[in-house]
């Protein structure tokens, strides 16, 4: 709930269609109901099945960018966020 009520920032208000996305809703009613579609549509057993390959790819992609830094220092909270960020948005 912390994060529920930030402004968005221009880039993310044109993304979001004007911050109509979850992310970008106040906390209340609409976000709470928001939240639910979200759970029950995006994270559903079917859903995770059907989009395995995709989420595997990604995952792929994320590692393979690892392999192309050998030897300097890596941001594993930062490559963990952007994994799941790219993975959600190609679900969507």
């Amino acid at each position: 709930m912390t994060f529920a009520n930030c402004n968005p920032i221009i880039a993310a208000l044109a993304f979001s269609f004007g911050g109509k996305h979850i992310a970008f809703t106040p906390y209340g009613p609409k976000w709470r109901m928001l939240g639910r579609i979200f759970v029950h549509e995006m994270q559903s057993d079917a859903n995770l099945d059907a989009f395995y390959a995709l989420r595997r790819n990604q995952v792929k992609k994320s590692f393979g960018g690892v392999y192309g830094k050998n030897g300097t220092a890596i941001d594993v909270g930062l490559l963990a966020f952007s994994t799941v960020i790219n993975m959600t948005t190609n679900m969507f």
